[in-house]
């Protein structure tokens, strides 16, 4: 027998898992501006001084590194735009509405716990990660539908669950950060930083030339058991407590503009919670409608259908984050 779940489909994948010129002035005539020297363009900083300068204008290294816990609520939204579709810009381009709005909240704690709770009404759905292992908990009308995670799921939350993101204390982590030039991302100038991470993942991160802030990372999903590369995007960066964070982060998978958005409300640092609030709950165990696990990652394809949109599938820095990279993805057969 069949159960349907009231859980939306883009959902349960998205839980399964950021041109100026000036006309010179002429003094003097012809001959005087002819022969003015033009000014010079500064000097590039190195990869060290992107990373410094990032971590100061996110509050600070040792701000980052007192942070113990992060508490987001705010919204998870997901269909068609109908609004522009710059994603950088004023209010009108940041705000574009979308089909569907779901309430969440998202919890984070070092090292890689998260709690991610989504309300759809009367019904909650559940996604846990307690550093080294997580579950998925989907309601249906027999009951909670628990799925845990496949173990490339598991690995790549344990990578990517860090509040701050991989750039922040790189060196600490492990991670060498080298300069990979420059980009021009979404009308921004950036410089696209290459992270060689401790356990041999390469990732990229590109950061705003003027405010030093996170534009762009990439990254992969796991979805249906296969590995799919992802960028995600990052705006809206407000303080909270002594940090900065994005408070709206978009996902894009293989280069498809995505339709779904985290939108955070509020948020909240270092508030103390127990261990045992990112632990599966005995009672949705006992309750639970079996459920067989994710299959493993299967074989890369080739061809035509290695390169179609994935079936549906985190965040951010998030939350990939800074602070999460949980940001939903397309559903198979969805528009981008």
């Amino acid at each position: 027998m069949t159960i349907k779940s009231r859980f939306p489909g883009w959902l349960h994948t998205a839980m399964r898992l950021a041109a100026a010129g000036a006309l010179g002035l002429f003094a003097g005539g012809w001959a005087m501006a002819a022969t003015a020297p033009a000014p010079e363009a500064p000097a590039m900083p190195d990869a060290a001084q992107i990373v410094a300068r990032n971590a100061e204008a996110r509050g600070g290294l040792e701000a980052w590194r007192t942070l113990n816990s992060l508490g987001e609520k705010g919204h998870l939204e997901h269909g068609q735009m109908k609004g522009p579709k710059t994603r950088h810009g004023g209010p009108t381009s940041a705000h574009g509405s979308l089909d569907q709005s779901l309430p969440f909240t998202l919890e984070l704690k070092r090292p890689h716990k998260m709690r991610l709770e989504i309300n759809l009404g009367d019904l909650t759905a559940l996604q846990l990660f307690d550093g080294k292992q997580g579950w998925t908990i989907q309601p249906t009308p027999k009951g909670p539908m628990v799925r845990p995670f496949a173990p490339d799921e598991a690995m790549t939350a344990a990578e990517q669950l860090d509040p701050e993101g991989p750039l922040i204390d790189a060196a600490t982590k492990g991670t060498t950060v080298t300069l990979d030039g420059q980009e021009i991302v979404e009308g921004h100038r950036t410089y696209k930083l290459k992270l060689a991470l401790k356990g041999g993942e390469e990732r990229h991160v590109w950061i705003d030339a003027d405010t030093y802030l996170d534009v762009k990372i990439d990254g992969k999903r796991i979805i249906e058991g296969r590995p799919w590369s992802s960028e995600t995007y990052f705006y809206d960066w407000k303080k909270a407590g002594a940090i900065k964070l994005p408070y709206r982060i978009e996902t894009a998978v293989d280069g498809v503009r995505t339709s779904n958005r985290i939108l955070v409300d509020r948020a909240v640092v270092n508030m103390p919670i127990d261990d045992d609030h990112f632990a599966l709950p005995k009672d949705a165990l006992a309750a639970a409608v079996p459920v067989a696990p994710a299959a493993a990652p299967a074989p890369a394809s080739s061809g035509a259908a290695a390169a179609a949109v994935p079936a549906p599938a985190a965040p951010a820095l998030t939350p990939d984050l800074p602070a999460a990279a949980t940001a939903p993805v397309p559903a198979a057969g969805a528009k981008p």
